[in-house]
């Protein structure tokens, strides 16, 4: 548990690696996804915080896009005083872990930086993502309907003796796609448990692809660091319900 006196702004890098925005002119693009706590929307055209000094160094990340994923606290969460509380915590929390806890990794989603105002006035702030192009779900749903396309179209032209062999292989080829999933997957979870952050929340919904295909492990608002040497009270009762 943290103490009354724990302030997540004191663990935040302090060596300007991370840009400041602001959302001026921002264009809402779309909602990319929302849950108990937060609403994540693609965005457009995020200018730099005025505040911002133009001899700080350029914003960690990958991408050179103009459009970025902004997730900041939902509605819901800031009108409810029982969300509210644990809504702030994970915000602020997944700040500070992706910019000062754990080190980038090309499979673990890469943050760019954090609003003007986002410790000053959290339920206003909100983190700057890199923008995904899917989830794990998504993907799956798209193989499968692509092999299934694929199958008709091959069934069509195959006598009826050879269909079901050509139908096996297309599921031997998903699975494989699984599986490699699967290996990546215990890759990055290996590096974010070695880098000791618990991550507590993986699911399909929670595993995403950038632009080029790259998978990257997202929603860090759950995790929490954690050091063996001073055991602390963390709750079972995490991650999504089924």
């Amino acid at each position: 548990m943290l103490g009354s006196g724990y302030s997540f702004l004191d663990e935040f890098p302090k060596d300007n690696v991370l840009e400041q925005f602001d959302m001026v002119d921002r264009r809402v693009i779309s909602t990319l996804g929302s849950g108990s706590f937060s609403i994540v929307l693609e965005v457009e055209h995020l200018p730099k915080s005025r505040d911002r000094q133009e001899n700080q160094s350029p914003p960690r990340g990958r991408t050179k896009s103009k459009r970025f994923a902004i997730k900041r606290m939902s509605e819901e969460s800031i009108r409810c005083q029982n969300r509210k509380s644990d809504a702030l915590h994970c915000l602020l929390s997944e700040a500070v872990i992706l910019a000062a806890k754990l080190p980038e990794h090309k499979n673990a989603i890469s943050l760019h930086g954090v609003s003007s105002n986002l410790f000053a006035q959290p339920e206003e702030g909100f983190l700057v993502l890199e923008l995904l192009t899917d989830t794990r779900d998504q993907r799956m749903h798209r193989w499968k309907n692509r092999r299934l396309v694929e199958e008709i179209g091959v069934s069509a032209l195959l006598p009826r003796c050879l269909r079901f062999g050509e139908k096996q292989k297309n599921v031997e080829e998903q699975h494989l796609q699984i599986k490699d999933i699967g290996v990546v997957v215990a890759d990055v979870m290996a590096f974010i448990h070695r880098n000791s952050i618990l991550y507590r929340d993986l699911k399909p919904a929670n595993i995403g692809f950038d632009a080029d295909g790259v998978l990257r492990i997202f929603n860090f608002g759950l995790a929490r660091e954690f050091d063996q040497s001073e055991p602390k009270n963390l709750t079972n009762k995490v991650g999504t319900p089924r």
